[in-house]
């Protein structure tokens, strides 16, 4: 079976939905709408830290690290060391920082797709489907336990 052969990544100042796949044109809603749902990009990431900011559509929080996303559709790749995600994963990855203490990492892999919902005020959301679980920890251990082949042990629950 032949496989597409991985486009080089071109760097972009930020990774967003629209910076990678051009956003929900009136095309692609169209498209949505008759389809219901679609899969968006792959996204891979490592957070070191992150900014809040205040928009015009209430708070959002950029992040800053590495990150690679790839369209579904073109194939293409996209790198950035800032990334601005949709509600549900930002919520995680700020969650998974803000509680993790001076240092702290995430890494995370995830596919972003779009659902049509016409109860929603802009008559789509976003879903997310992790690839692996998000992991914790400071950066020098997460490189050590890839190195070395290890897992890194399960998040604790909170009580």
């Amino acid at each position: 079976m032949a496989t597409k052969k991985e486009q080089e990544p071109e760097w972009v100042r930020k990774i967003t939905i629209k910076s990678v796949t051009g956003g929900i044109t009136p095309e692609v809603f169209e498209k949505l709408v008759k389809v219901k749902t679609m899969r968006l990009l792959t996204l891979y990431g490592i957070v070191g830290s992150y900014k809040t900011k205040a928009t015009d559509y209430g708070e959002s929080i950029g992040f800053l690290g590495e990150f690679e996303a790839v369209d579904i559709a073109t194939g293409g790749v996209f790198r950035s060391m800032k990334a601005y995600l949709p509600k549900a994963l930002e919520e995680m990855l700020h969650g998974i920082l803000s509680t993790g203490g001076e240092g702290a990492r995430a890494s995370f892999a995830c596919e972003i797709g779009v659902q049509y919902d016409p109860e929603a005020a802009t008559k789509y959301i976003y879903s997310i489907k992790p690839l692996v679980n998000p992991v914790a920890g400071d950066g020098l251990a997460l490189l050590k336990a890839q190195a070395h082949g290890k897992a890194l042990p399960a998040p604790k629950a909170d009580k």
